[in-house]
């Protein structure tokens, strides 16, 4: 039985031997210390291939154009004018960033976008935790790749109900500095590397979105993770920390097919 226990980076092991590691990040600026991350540095020179939910080499080479997968609304005009221009005073006030050009993007991403900058104060973030950490592997010239296919990742919006989209997006914009505090609060509680209490939180908050969100891009990457591992791979996976716990979670499934899991605690 895999015990609920918090960490951020988890050893996989089959027949007592190491197959890999996955590891817990999030869609924020690097949250970590260099000693963290140079413990990090340390499991991903042990691996012969390193995975992102995507894969983020193709993506720079050939960036998505999200208006051609996703037949999505803009966040503009499901939102009223009214609570936008509030919006963007906000963040022209309080980071110096003009937002409106966000306001193109469906809900969800908006939503994504918005948080960034609410916990970044609008720097620009070529520090994010899963780049770094890929640029790191790329530099060392280990193999990179994605647990997910890029296009299918990005499709996973249309499975999310738009009026389910637009009200998490309602609840971020109506009170921006609440939001901010909340942001700052799950933020701590990742640099406490508290993956469980987050992947609660995240449950939440999600409520309709659970099943699409994570529960069926969780079937997705670990049997992507297990391939690889089957393959001969020595494995470094990193996905969302909200996707890791739970009985539809990663580490759940993992477990099921046969590796042993554990905790390390950075």
């Amino acid at each position: 039985m895999l015990k609920n226990k918090n960490a951020l980076l988890w050893s996989l092991s089959k027949e007592d031997h190491r197959v890999g590691y996955l590891f817990g990040s999030m869609h924020l600026p690097n949250l970590l210390s260099s000693q963290q991350m140079g413990q990090l540095h340390y499991r991903i020179d042990e691996c012969t291939l390193f995975l992102n939910e995507i894969d983020i080499s193709k993506e720079m080479e050939s960036p998505i154009n999200l208006e051609l997968i996703i037949n999505s609304t803009p966040s503009n005009k499901l939102i009223s004018s009214k609570l936008l221009v509030k919006v963007q005073r906000y963040f022209s006030k309080t980071v110096g960033t003009d937002v409106s050009p966000y306001f193109q993007l469906p809900p969800f991403l908006l939503h994504m976008e918005l948080s960034k900058l609410l916990y970044d104060k609008g720097k620009e973030s070529d520090n994010m935790l899963d780049v770094s950490l890929f640029n790191y592997a790329h530099k060392k010239g280990i193999q990179t790749g994605g647990l997910e296919d890029t296009i299918e990742h990005y499709k996973t919006l249309e499975k999310i109900n738009r009026t389910d989209q637009v009200r998490q997006l309602r609840g971020l914009l109506k009170n921006l500095s609440k939001s901010r505090s909340k942001i700052k609060r799950l933020a701590q509680m990742y640099s406490d590397q508290k993956s469980l209490q987050i992947y609660k939180s995240s449950l939440k908050q999600m409520g309709k979105l659970k099943r699409p969100f994570l529960y069926e891009r969780n079937q997705i990457m670990s049997q992507s993770i297990v391939e690889h591992i089957n393959e001969s791979k020595i494995v470094f996976a990193t996905a969302g920390v909200a996707h890791l716990h739970g009985n539809k979670g990663i580490l759940k499934s993992l477990k099921k097919e046969g590796l042993n899991i554990k905790g390390i605690y950075l």
